[in-house]
């Protein structure tokens, strides 16, 4: 039998408000809760998970966002804007949950560097979740060294040229965001590792059989507890997605197409394209190989 809610220890967690994001971080959240954790989940009010498809003893919190930044192809500028308009809102919230005792750690998405920052405010012991490879997590500590050496702005001409700081990639593998400057990503990216250096620990999505390497790298390099906890979809069943603005129309499309005629490209659910550039992944989807 589980021990009752008055004595377990309760986790907090605040994923990002994507697909990609979310559902490993509830998928973190049911294994802690299966390892006998209370669980608490802040969320903003765009995506917000439905409480009656998880355990009736998760504590759902709104983390209101009154300035709710519009989607736009600046990602980098995007998520400053978006960790700014839910920075007071969560240390609010925070602390309530604080007053009421038992919160034993708090763990956000590496992404919410304000997040962080509130809870050493606070002094509640926060980890960061990197819900994706720690060979990404790599790159953004490299990247600003990436920049100085010239290897980005991607030129195609070299993008298969070897990138000596960190090997196997190629100049081609490197990862970029089109549509913000490169400084100003750059200095997304060192917010999202100076936060991570300062916490308590960083949760990656992986595993050391497959990134044992890049692992111990972030770990050498922050001077900080790293724990491969992936793949986290052996915890749970994929958490059931909140409801996105235009996927019944999206399926009852899908339902009328020919089985095999249909190439699906995910751009996620924060990245926009324009039309030049959906035509020119449509044409790249025709040609052959």
């Amino acid at each position: 039998m589980a021990p009752c809610d008055a004595v377990r220890r309760r986790v907090v967690l605040f994923p990002l408000p994507y697909l990609g994001h979310m559902i490993p971080m509830l998928r973190l959240a049911a294994a802690l809760h299966a390892s006998g954790h209370a669980i608490t989940v802040l969320h903003t009010e765009l995506h917000a998970p439905d409480p009656a498809c998880y355990p009736a003893d998760y504590r759902f919190v709104a983390v209101p966002a009154p300035d709710l930044p519009a989607a736009t192809e600046d990602i980098a500028a995007f998520l400053v804007a978006l960790n700014a308009s839910c920075a007071a809102a969560f240390k609010d919230r925070l602390a309530a949950l604080l007053a009421g005792g038992s919160v034993r750690c708090v763990v956000t998405d590496v992404v919410w560097f304000s997040a962080q920052a509130a809870a050493r405010d606070l002094g509640v012991p926060a980890l960061a979740l990197m819900t994706s490879s720690a060979a990404s997590f790599r790159t953004f500590m490299a990247y600003r060294a990436l920049l100085a050496k010239g290897h980005l702005p991607y030129d195609e001409a070299r993008g298969n040229a070897p990138v000596e700081e960190l090997p196997p990639f190629r100049v081609r593998d490197l990862q970029r965001i089109d549509a913000s400057s490169l400084d100003t990503f750059a200095d997304l990216l060192e917010r999202f590792v100076d936060a991570a250096r300062r916490s308590s620990g960083l949760i990656v999505n992986t595993f050391d059989a497959i990134e044992g390497p890049e692992v111990g790298y972030i770990r050498d390099g922050l001077s900080l507890p790293v724990f491969p906890v992936g793949s986290l979809n052996r915890f749970s069943p994929p958490p059931p997605p909140p409801p996105q603005d235009g996927s019944p129309c999206c399926l009852d499309w899908l339902d009328n197409q020919s089985p095999g005629s249909v190439l699906f490209v995910s751009l996620g659910t924060v990245a926009s394209v324009d039309a030049h550039e959906l035509a020119e992944l449509a044409r790249a989807a025709r040609r052959p190989g």
